[in-house]
Parts: C-alpha cells; sequence; structure tokens
C-alpha cells in the first residue's frame, strides 16, 4: 500500500522518527538506511529541496513523505528494493522535473499534497 504524507518539521523530531511513524518502521532502521544512502552521494536535488530515501525489503507500506521546514523541504522516498511501487516511481518522477519542483514549492496542507498526487496518477494511466 502506498502513503502520501505532508508535515511541516518540528525541531523535536528527526527525519528517521517521523518515517518511522508514519510507515509502521523502527527508527533505527531508518536511520541506519538514510544514513547508507547519503554515503552514496548528495540527496540535494534543489538548494531548498533534499531527497533522502529508505530503500529496506518487505515494506508494509511505501510512499513518499514531504517535510517541510522553515528553510527547506525533505521529499523522503520510502521503498521497497524488492517490489518497488510504480506509483510512487512515477510521482517521484514527476517531482524530479522542473514543472513538480515549482508545485512541490507550493505544497503547505496535506490536501495540496494529494490534489497533485491524484492528479500526476489520474494523468499517468
Amino acid at each position: 500500500m502506498d502513503r502520501y504524507i505532508f508535515e511541516t518539521m518540528s525541531e523535536q523530531k528527526s527525519i528517521s522518527q517521523l518515517v518511522a511513524k508514519h510507515f509502521n518502521l523502527v527508527q533505527h532502521v531508518v536511520e541506519q538506511a538514510i544514513i547508507q544512502r547519503n554515503q552514496l552521494g548528495s540527496v540535494q536535488i534543489a538548494p531548498d529541496i533534499d531527497l533522502p530515501h529508505v530503500v529496506l525489503p518487505n515494506l508494509s507500506y511505501q510512499g513518499i513523505l514531504l517535510l517541510r521546514s522553515w528553510d527547506k523541504f525533505h521529499l523522503i522516498m520510502i521503498i521497497d528494493n524488492q517490489y518497488p511501487s510504480k506509483n510512487i516511481i512515477t510521482v517521484l518522477n514527476f517531482f524530479l522535473s522542473d514543472t513538480g519542483l515549482k508545485k512541490l514549492r507550493t505544497i503547505i496542507t496535506q490536501q495540496d499534497l494529494t490534489y497533485i498526487i491524484k492528479e500526476v496518477l489520474k494523468h499517468a494511466r
């Protein structure tokens, strides 16, 4: 099952805590996956947007967690490395386009994110 979640990031919670909470994962496993991905190279896709990855096997939920902090967006992809969701890949490819980056910067609520996701998936079929 896919999840698309928007949240404003507070200083009290880390990215790994929020991913673990929303995707029913163990925080230290998420943290390790993010560290391993970051060691491969930069996850910055624009000056104000990072794309951390959580790639693990046997996930119950895959998706995107969009975190907005005061100065940056964190577009976190949570994906099963054995059975990646085609919808997640479609949505991610959209957000990596110039149009997608512009739309991403306008998101301020869960409803905004949900609307964009529905539109992207509707036009992909």
